[in-house]
């Protein structure tokens, strides 16, 4: 709590909530539920004039650790608000309005606008009704996700155009090339795919691309020929005009002709160079930050950090023969099968780390004091929900396009999923494919981890948190509560409301607990 937040309280002055909306063009206005001044740090110290007349009619905001979704469930707010006369001449288009994003944050008197807490961030517009001048407006404010970012890859390049006509010792036609674009190695996937391009230049190699860009590790990998063996090769980096790609190469006959079948190649070392520019990318933490790093959009590092190291015990990389969002790649080959749920701060994206052990704990909260009173009974979740048993399909092989590995944890070794089946009996997750990971080991993390969030039924009581507790959702803290006989972490999973804030706790019991 800031000092000014302690002052008002003294006062008896509760917060202010301030809606920030701004237009296309750099303009910005603030509205809030009273008439106010707030001050700002930094380059910009120019005061923030806000505006009376907003109303909060709901605001609702979710999080589900415990399910595999990656996202927050719900993030909304309806708002009604009078737009003052120079909003409604600057606009001067409906168009400026529904084009607009706004920010939506709590401020106590006294606090500078850095200080504010922030409800919803980074928001679009939705269900929109203007009134003129003095007269009420209404809209929905929905947290939106990134629709895109930056692209992997180029897919304008292929190595078909790129490269002369393939020369081959044997005398045999390579297959075309033409369309072909350029691979990418991210990370140490399980397998990559070769492309034979025969010799370049008449050096009498024949040579396999096996990346559009240079590797960060020349060392060797072991490539296959339709699925056998054929050794480990040299990595070397090489340009074409202005492509970079890196290439193996053999002077033995036969070995990387078009009749020696389809190449593969296992990178383990990894391909790309992670956000350092010079060691390979190696771990799901690595991709996150590089892929994040390029993808335009603005990121909360300070955030993201705990989620960026935890990624890091996490080996695995992917193959990529097409250009991909990089927000995309994140969501499909990161929180896909990881703890990780992607939310959204007053400083951009980042990335949550829903892996109950490592979440930050806060401090107790007791039933009476912080927690004003509680709302309805404890509520169970859905049997439905419950897991026990589940498979992680792993070490995808791209010559055969499947999957060469599986790992099944259920009761056999894994002590909650054994509470969990006295219980419940045997109660399976669909089969988890896992296209990144190509060891056992973080296979069966990726299915202990679905295993742990799902063991078991898990109780939410909900409370009225007085004014002066700043919480947000994913937060972990005791919940003392005699009447319930509770006096456990728990972490928050909703808020609503900006007056009388409603907050929803998940009890963190585990499968062992009695």
């Amino acid at each position: 709590m800031t000092s000014a937040a302690a002052a008002a309280i003294a006062e008896g002055r509760g917060p202010i909530v301030v809606m920030m909306l701004r237009l296309r063009g750099g303009t910005s206005y603030a509205i809030g539920t009273e008439s106010a001044e707030i001050t700002q740090r930094g380059i910009d110290t120019s005061p923030i004039q806000v505006s009376p007349g907003l109303q909060v009619d709901g605001l609702d905001v979710e999080i589900d650790p415990f399910a595999l979704a990656g996202e927050t469930a719900l993030t909304q707010a309806q708002v009604s608000f009078t737009l003052p006369d120079s909003l409604i001449e600057a606009a001067g288009d409906y168009r400026q309005i529904g084009a607009a994003s706004a920010e939506l944050a709590r401020v106590w008197p006294g606090e500078a606008w850095q200080d504010r807490v922030s409800l919803l961030v980074g928001t679009r517009l939705a269900g929109v009704t203007l009134g003129l001048a003095g007269e009420p407006s209404t809209l929905t404010l929905e947290a939106a996700r990134a629709a895109t970012s930056a692209m992997i890859g180029d897919a304008t390049r292929t190595i078909g155009a790129d490269f002369p006509a393939p020369l081959d010792t044997s005398g045999n036609d390579l297959s075309s090339l033409d369309g072909v674009q350029y691979p990418a190695v991210h990370g140490a996937p399980y397998t990559s795919q070769g492309f034979k391009i025969g010799e370049v230049g008449g050096d009498n190699y024949d040579r396999v691309v096996i990346a559009g860009h240079h590797f960060a590790d020349t060392g060797t990998v072991e490539a296959f020929s339709d699925g056998a063996s054929l050794g480990t090769f040299t990595v070397y980096n090489s340009t074409i005009g202005t492509q970079k790609y890196a290439y193996i190469r053999s002077n033995t006959l036969g070995v990387f002709d078009a009749d020696a079948g389809a190449i593969t190649v296992k990178p383990a070392r990894g391909g790309i160079a992670g956000i350092n520019g010079t060691s390979a990318a190696k771990s799901l933490g690595d991709l996150a930050e590089y892929w994040l790093s390029i993808s335009g959009l603005t990121v909360d590092w300070a955030r993201s950090r705990k989620a960026l190291a935890y990624l890091q015990s996490w080996p695995g990389g992917v193959y990529l023969d097409a250009a991909t969002p990089a927000i995309e790649a994140v969501r499909d080959y990161v929180i896909a099968v990881a703890p990780i749920i992607e939310l959204q701060s007053s400083d951009g994206l980042w990335l949550y780390v829903a892996d109950m052990d490592t979440a930050p704990y806060r401090g107790t909260l007791t039933a009476g004091q912080e927690l004003v009173g509680r709302v309805g009974g404890v509520k169970l979740s859905e049997l439905e929900q419950v897991r026990n048993t589940v498979t992680v399909r792993y070490a995808l092989d791209e010559y055969t396009g499947e999957y060469t590995g599986a790992e099944t944890v259920n009761e056999y070794g894994e002590s909650s999923a054994y509470v969990s089946t006295q219980l419940y009996g045997v109660l399976a997750h669909e089969t988890v494919e896992a296209p990144m990971v190509g060891d056992a080991g973080t296979a069966r993390r990726i299915g202990r981890g679905i295993i742990r969030r799902r063991a078991t039924q898990r109780r939410t009581v909900s409370y009225v948190v007085a004014d002066w507790v700043d919480l947000s959702v994913g937060e972990v803290y005791t919940i003392a509560d005699s009447a319930l006989s509770i006096e456990r972490r728990a972490v928050v999973v909703a808020i609503a409301g900006v007056v009388a804030r409603v907050a929803s706790f998940t009890v963190l019991d585990s499968a062992m607990a009695g």
